[in-house]
């Protein structure tokens, strides 16, 4: 059974991040931090893409409709990625991308069904 739900969304431009300045510190033509913002914006548009693709809960990313490996007693445990964006100490932008295990199907089953109901009603997003 499904319940019709309507979603008001609201969109607000916060902040532009400038890529220039994080360009800048890794081709060593400025001295000084690494721009957090910038990286956490590479971060955010990189995560896009799983997320089309694959049921994302929390950092971590799971595929959709796969069986999990049995634990017993009723238990399973999911096979997944996690992944990130980080700067390295040789001036260099790294993917990072880790295998991950999780035993919390109920997460997965929750995301997967807030995620059908979202889909269903596309009209109201």
């Amino acid at each position: 059974m499904f319940v019709c739900i309507s979603l008001q969304v609201k969109i607000e431009f916060v902040e532009s991040v400038s890529l220039l300045e994080l360009k800048k510190v890794l081709s060593g033509k400025q001295s000084g931090k690494i721009p957090q913002d910038a990286v956490r914006a590479l971060d955010i548009v990189m995560r896009e893409m799983p997320s089309l693709h694959y049921t994302p809960v929390g950092r971590s990313f799971f595929p959709f409709n796969s069986q999990g490996r049995p634990l017993g007693e009723g238990c399973e445990v999911q096979f997944g990625f996690y992944s990130s964006v980080k700067h390295s100490e040789w001036k260099a932008m790294l993917v990072n991308i880790d295998g991950k295990q999780d035993d919390g199907i109920n997460k997965l089953v929750h995301v997967r069904v807030r995620k059908e109901r979202i889909l269903l009603f596309p009209a109201s997003v």
